[in-house]
């Protein structure tokens, strides 16, 4: 069976980058939820590069994050907005360079 070594700063770590991800979260959720951006100064959503097209960027870019830490409901909350409204929003953007565009920035 396969073992992973932890370091033990990481183990100590844990419940505060838990809690970093949940502020950071439930900020976006209250004031941008939908919006590709939440500008953390001011507390409003920014439509990023993509002027205006609100296609939630922060939740699709989050939900690999919200799984691996456990926040399974934030999880199915994502999924829920993504399914009820990216279909329709997709129609306004071209899916590929939209995609290759935003990873080009976020990395």
């Amino acid at each position: 069976m396969l073992q992973y070594l932890v370091h033990p700063l990481c183990s100590e770590l844990q419940p505060y980058q838990l809690q970093m991800m949940t502020h950071a979260w439930s900020n976006y959720a209250k004031y941008a939820w939908g919006s590709n951006e939440l500008s953390p100064e001011n507390l409003v959503p920014t439509p990023g590069i993509f002027h205006g097209t609100k296609i939630g960027l922060t939740i699709v870019d989050s939900l690999d994050t919200l799984w691996m830490m456990g926040m399974f409901d934030e999880v199915e909350k994502g999924k829920k907005w993504l399914v009820e409204n990216l279909p329709k929003k997709l129609n306004t953007v071209r899916v590929m360079p939209l995609t290759r565009i935003y990873i080009d920035i976020s990395y």
